[in-house]
Parts: structure tokens; C-alpha cells; sequence
């Protein structure tokens, strides 16, 4: 009788321990081989990305290896990602939470990460550029050496200047220059009376970049056009694009994979400044007051709270993120790569 209650006894110890086995997988993180396929139909299609994020159309998104080193730069050490079945993401990966949290199941798309939240069982676009995710990517940076622009006698080519500086980046012979003011289209300001006409700058460069008096700026399009018009006369493998609208996540993306970004902030990294007195008429009819301190240089980099920039006025500096992004969204997002052709 005693040995009965004993096997009884011990029958129901293992059931127990079977039990409790059973319910510790079923809740334990999942790992580099464990991702459930099913996860795979959570994922939002394409078609139902936020619209707020744009995809970043000159970066290739094909699934990027670990071991893979950047064609220039440094290349940050990532968590060790995996591939979850059928899954459309370039990789996903665990993201360590701070203060102690546990892991969660990140997704990393070119539009962004995404959260997996249990609870409803799907895969949630991380709206919050500064949450606690994007707060603990890893650093990443490239090195893009500044070309001066004052030492060039371009005042205010700041914008084709940049853009000089991502094609020697990317092994491109730039003459900064000739690119400057041969190929991006720009028009002299005229004065009729007590009126001043001017392009739009979002179709040519306002004046004469090499006049410190006369010359004002452009937007993406014209630097883009004049980027690409110069790539092709040298046979280069490189077009311009623009991925004006990247948020946090995205252009920390582009620095990943390779690409530096020319971006749109202000001279002196105060807020911009509109000028009082002067007024611009435009092709269309409007008035337009232009910035008299924007600035146009390089995104080279990220870590913690700083970014790192290379500027053609002052070469290689850092700023706080906060103060970056403020300056970023304050001037419309704009921001263009240089990406190989296929």
C-alpha cells in the first residue's frame, strides 16, 4: 500500500512538472527558431502602411546580413536578427526594453519599426519616433568629409555642395563647382519696378549661388535634377532620390544601410527665420517669403542623444538629437540619398 501511494505520489509530481513545462513554453519569448508562422499574417500588408511614413524608394530592401560590412563607414553591431517564416520585414529582432523590462518582438521595415503586441496578436507601427525602442538603436556612423563651401567662392551653394559630398562619399570625382553651377538649374532674381520675381525653389535655385548678395536657395528637386543630370555625363551607377518625410527610425535606417543624407536645417541651428523685408513673386503669382537662414548638409550619424553631421561651413559637429529633429520637422523633412542603380 505504501509503494502504490508513493507511484501515486510521484505520478502526480510529474504531471505537475509536464504541466507547468507546457505552460513556460507557450509564454516564453520567442527565439531565433520558434517564431510561430502565423505571426507572418499579423504583419501589415504593404498597402496598409501608415501614410505619414513613406517608404524610403531609393533604399534597397532586400534582407540585410549580420556579416555584411557598409561599402563605407562603420557598421554598427546589431542584435542577432532572425527570419520569421513567410515574413515580408527585412529582419526582425528582439529589442532589449531599459529599466528591466522584458524583450519584445520588433520588426524592422524601411517605413519603421513595429511593435508585436500580444494582447491582440498584431504587429503595431511605432508611431512615437523617440520611444524606447528607437532610443536603444545601436550607434551608427559614416564618414563623409566636409567640403567647405566658402573655399570653393559658393556662399550659397550649400544644397549642390552636399550633394558633392555624397558623391565623394560614395567614390564619385565631384566637381563641386561645375556641379554647382552648371548643372543645378537656377534663375536670377528680377526686379520690375518695386517688385522682385523669383523661381520657386522648388523648381530652381533662387539667384546665383556663387554671389553672397544675390544667391538664396533651393529645395530637393532642383538639386536632385542637377545630381542626376551630373551622375549620368559621368557614367556613375548612382541616381539622387529623395526621401523627404523620413521620420526618427527611417533615416537612422538609411544611415544602416550605407547611405548619408543630405537634409535641410538652418546656418546657425537656431529655428528659421523668415525675412521681413523682402517678398518674392513667383511664377504662379504668389508671394513668397524666403528663409534667410536655411542650410543644407550632411546626416552622417547617431548615437544616444546626438547626432552627427558634416556641414560645408563648419565641418564635423555633433548636436542633440531633440534639437536636430526640431530644426528637421520645422523645415518639412527634407531630406535626399545618393543610391546605387541596379
Amino acid at each position: 500500500m505504501k509503494f502504490r501511494n508513493f507511484l501515486q505520489h510521484c505520478g502526480r509530481r510529474l504531471f505537475l512538472a509536464l504541466a507547468l513545462c507546457i505552460v513556460c513554453a507557450a509564454f516564453a519569448p520567442f527565439g531565433p527558431s520558434s517564431v510561430p508562422a502565423s505571426l507572418s499574417a499579423a504583419v501589415p500588408a504593404a498597402s496598409h502602411m501608415p501614410a505619414y511614413a513613406p517608404p524610403l524608394s531609393g533604399i534597397r530592401t532586400q534582407r540585410i546580413p549580420v556579416s555584411a560590412d557598409f561599402a563605407r563607414g562603420q557598421r554598427p553591431v546589431l542584435p542577432q536578427p532572425f527570419a520569421a517564416p513567410n515574413e515580408p520585414a527585412l529582419f526582425t529582432m528582439k529589442a532589449a526594453v531599459p529599466d528591466g523590462a522584458p524583450q519584445q518582438l520588433m520588426l524592422l521595415r524601411p517605413d519603421g519599426f513595429y511593435r508585436f503586441c500580444p494582447k491582440d496578436g498584431q504587429f503595431k507601427h511605432a508611431d512615437d519616433p523617440f520611444d524606447s525602442f528607437a532610443l536603444t538603436l545601436p550607434p551608427v556612423h559614416l564618414d563623409v568629409e566636409p567640403i567647405f563651401q566658402d573655399e570653393l567662392l559658393l556662399p550659397n551653394g550649400c544644397e549642390s555642395v552636399s550633394l558633392a559630398m555624397l558623391m565623394q562619399f560614395h567614390g564619385i570625382a565631384a566637381d563641386a563647382y561645375d556641379f554647382t553651377m552648371r548643372c543645378v538649374p537656377h534663375q536670377e532674381i528680377r526686379r520690375i519696378g518695386e517688385g522682385r520675381f523669383a523661381p520657386n525653389p522648388n523648381q530652381a535655385y533662387i539667384g546665383d549661388p556663387s554671389d553672397f548678395g544675390s544667391g538664396w536657395y533651393c529645395f530637393e528637386d532642383p538639386v536632385i535634377e542637377g545630381a542626376n543630370r551630373y551622375l549620368a555625363e559621368r557614367g556613375a551607377a548612382f541616381s539622387a532620390e529623395k526621401i523627404s518625410g523620413a521620420d526618427y527610425v527611417q533615416l537612422w535606417y538609411a544611415l544602416y544601410t550605407g547611405h548619408p543624407a543630405a537634409v535641410w536645417l538652418t546656418v546657425d541651428y537656431t529655428p528659421p527665420r523668415r525675412n521681413p523685408n523682402l517678398v518674392f513673386t513667383l511664377p504662379d503669382g504668389k508671394r513668397y517669403r524666403p528663409y534667410r537662414n536655411l542650410h543644407c548638409l550632411i546626416l552622417t550619424g547617431m548615437e544616444g542623444d546626438r547626432v552627427f553631421l558634416s556641414d560645408p561651413k563648419r565641418g564635423k559637429i555633433s548636436i542633440p538629437r531633440d534639437q536636430f529633429f526640431t530644426l528637421y520637422n520645422a523645415m518639412g523633412r527634407r531630406a535626399v540619398i545618393l543610391d546605387p542603380v541596379p
